[in-house]
């Protein structure tokens, strides 16, 4: 007798939460309630797959790649948006934006196709890394234009400017930058996501640091306040605290966005956190306090600004030294770096530009 979806969907939901709940069990579990819709007839009887995956989260379990594209393969086609299945995955929602992109021969309903301009100024820098995954900047040039040519059915979309530099890959980080030798970067400079879904990305960064970082490096990382001591938490597993400076908005602010927990402040300043290798230490002076330029948002929300950008990399690296970006977005730090003579390393999991 087949079990009732009601029976299957207290069991799953109860035992995510369980120390040594099977993995493969929950998989199971939770694709056979994605079979046949019979997840509209749990709980309170779901009309929408995105209230469904509120009431689920597999963060908890360790998915390997594969899995977690299977799984949101099949929610892409159930048309979850991309926000809730990174959430019930435990993931950025970049991730997500990235594994549905790399899968052949599957589109997403209504999904906006990028396209690529101003990519003309590409700096050819002296340096580069043995990878077969590095892609210089004529290269993008020929890939852009192969992607329209090649599609002839889409539409003209809002273009935003993409920033190239070389040195610059499209994938994740723990991925496309495992070829940096150990102890070669002077600094990293990013910009991780902030949310709490993004957390165990933080953990990762700091093992990605201490092992690319030279002895006298520092990682240096725009943060954001409500999981600050979660975020300084994971970069503390691999790395050394070393300070948390500020860069400053200036004049106005912005109202937190209401969340649970709320928190009704008028943001003017964004910590930068500053780690570096265990018991190495750090012998740069250095001021803690970054005037910021203001806002630079053509390119993407999240953008951070090149003039600030600038500012940390000449106070914290010389020129001729490798500095990093494992969240590239897009591209402020590689700009930077070309404009300060920095060799430099990026990763962006979308591909060459952030929506």
């Amino acid at each position: 007798m087949e079990e009732s979806a009601e029976k299957v969907y207290g069991r799953l939901t109860e035992a995510v939460h369980i120390a040594g709940y099977s993995l493969e069990r929950a998989i199971k579990e939770f694709d056979w309630l994605l079979e046949n819709d019979r997840w509209k007839i749990c709980g309170n009887r779901f009309d929408d797959i995105n209230d469904f995956l509120a009431t689920i989260s597999l963060s908890e379990f360790k998915l390997s790649i594969e899995q977690r594209k299977s799984i949101a393969k099949k929610l892409a086609e159930l048309r979850a948006s991309q926000r809730a299945t990174a959430k019930a995955l435990g993931v950025s929602q970049m991730t997500v934006h990235g594994d549905l992109k790399n899968e052949q021969n599957f589109s997403l309903p209504g999904n906006k196709v990028n396209e690529y301009q101003d990519l003309e100024n590409v700096n050819e820098q002296n340096f580069s890394l043995p990878s077969s995954i590095t892609r210089t900047g004529s290269e993008v040039v020929n890939l852009a234009d192969k992607k329209k040519r090649n599609d002839k059915s889409r539409k003209t979309p809002d273009l935003k400017k993409v920033r190239v530099t070389e040195g610059l890959r499209q994938g994740d980080f723990r991925e496309v930058l495992q070829d940096i030798p150990n102890s070669s970067v002077s600094l990293i400079l990013t910009d991780p996501p902030y949310g709490k879904n993004y957390l165990t990305l933080w953990r990762d960064l700091g093992r990605f640091a201490a092992r690319v970082l030279a002895d006298n490096g520092i990682l240096i990382s725009y943060a954001g306040q409500m999981y600050l001591t979660e975020m300084i938490a994971m970069l503390s597993e691999s790395l050394d605290y070393w300070w948390c400076g500020m860069v400053s908005f200036g004049t106005g602010g912005n109202l937190t966005p209401l969340g649970n927990p709320v928190r009704k402040v008028i943001n003017q300043c964004k910590p930068i956190l500053m780690f570096v290798k265990k018991r190495c230490g750090y012998d740069r002076v250095f001021r803690d306090l970054i005037i910021g330029a203001g806002k630079e948002k053509d390119c993407h929300n999240w953008q951070q600004s090149l003039k600030d950008a600038i500012t940390i990399i000449e106070q914290f690296s010389n020129e001729g030294d490798l500095v990093v970006d494992p969240f590239a977005g897009s591209n402020t730090t590689g700009l930077a770096c070309q404009q300060t003579n920095r060799k430099y390393m990026g990763a962006e999991i979308l591909e060459w530009m952030t929506q």
